[in-house]
């Protein structure tokens, strides 16, 4: 059954991730020959570079994840400055490997200095920029996006194929599908929630294209502003990631439950408890909330920036759904999940939980 993955024991998680290689040793063997290949990237482009790579610099934190998992720490060259900012989380050697400040700016000469066999870019960053600039240095630019929800089996499987590592991948996406599978079968038959998330900042919430609407409707939720298509919005109003909502309309769909994406930065250590319970009690103290349900039920709850991102947020719609539906997912513990990707995957030590509710 698909609801015992929650009851396998810390001891046989690591003797299955042993087995497939996913434990943190990285030492890769001898390098395989290097053959050429023509891979598809995200953005649907024919990429031909030689395989498998072994050197990659890659902007975005959640791709950087997933070649951690995969490749192991050693396939990183460069990480972008948002990125490698995360005290802790990633090696030193790589936090002074800076490729840009951000995905939307990449610093070429940096990038050419490192010699990267390949540099990897979402595709809400300036990637078609980085093509253009880094194609006279034969550095091949793959789109690849790890924080989609609906495109994380297919970004692992990549990631196995650049770095020569099929059945590592495969570990990674067993613990995706499974916990997907879980949230399907607990799920079935439900009617959503309507759910107001907001990102970190006052009346700032995602819509439809964001991994956090994806994240909700996983999670057995209907976000509240998942009618609304931004292509018919103004500029100024933000990105689909992080619009600006107007506080009366949160009024008028009434959402059952608010969840925040809290405690700031995208910082790897458990945000301090007191940090999250002061998020949710300001928010459910605002007098633009004060009548609608979530706040006259007490459902509201925050779960860490962090947190909310790693596995392309399938974690995340855990939370999602356990506070929508606690009955459910009484005996599922997100937390659980969460020491498991960090401590087997990222070989990083789990530091306390990101999640927090009102009593």
């Amino acid at each position: 059954m698909v609801s015992d993955i929650f009851c396998i024991t810390r001891t046989r998680r690591l003797a299955v991730a042993a087995a497939s290689g996913v434990l943190l040793a990285f030492g890769l063997g001898a390098a395989a020959s290097a053959e050429e290949a023509t891979i598809v990237d995200d953005a649907g482009r024919s990429v031909t570079l030689d395989l498998p790579v072994g050197r990659v610099a890659v902007f975005n934190p959640w791709n950087a994840e997933l070649f951690r998992a995969i490749g192991g720490a050693d396939s990183l060259v460069g990480l972008d400055r948002g990125t490698a900012s995360n005290p802790g989380y990633w090696p030193e050697d790589l936090t002074g490997a800076i490729i840009g400040e951000s995905q939307s700016e990449p610093n070429y000469d940096a990038i050419v200095a490192l010699d990267p066999d390949v540099l990897v870019i979402p595709r809400n960053g300036a990637w078609e920029q980085a093509a253009q600039q880094l194609e006279p240095f034969d550095i091949p630019v793959v789109v690849m996006t790890g924080w989609d929800v609906l495109l994380h089996s297919q970004n692992a499987r990549l990631v196995g194929q650049l770095v020569g590592e099929p059945d590592r991948a495969e570990a990674v996406v067993d613990f995706y599908e499974d916990t997907a599978a879980l949230l399907a079968e607990r799920l079935e038959g439900v009617e959503p929630r309507r759910v107001y998330v907001e990102n970190q900042q006052p009346f700032r919430s995602p819509l439809v294209g964001s991994g956090w609407h994806d994240m909700i409707v996983i999670g057995g939720g209907e976000n509240i502003f998942g009618d609304i298509n931004f292509a018919d919005q103004p500029a100024a109003g933000g990105s689909v990631h992080d619009f600006a909502v107007d506080p009366e309309a949160v009024i008028v769909h009434d959402p059952e439950v608010i969840i925040l994406l809290g405690a700031g930065s995208l910082s790897y250590p458990a945000p301090a408890p007191e940090l999250l319970r002061e998020q949710v009690e300001a928010i459910a103290a605002r007098p633009e909330l004060e009548g609608v349900t979530a706040v006259r039920n007490g459902e509201v709850h925050a779960i860490g920036f962090f947190a909310a991102n790693i596995v392309s947020k399938i974690i995340a719609s855990v939370y999602v759904a356990k506070a929508l539906y606690p009955d459910r997912f009484a005996d599922v513990d997100p937390e659980a999940l969460v020491r498991t990707w960090l401590e087997d995957f990222q070989g990083v030590p789990y530091t306390g939980a990101y999640s927090y509710s009102l009593p």
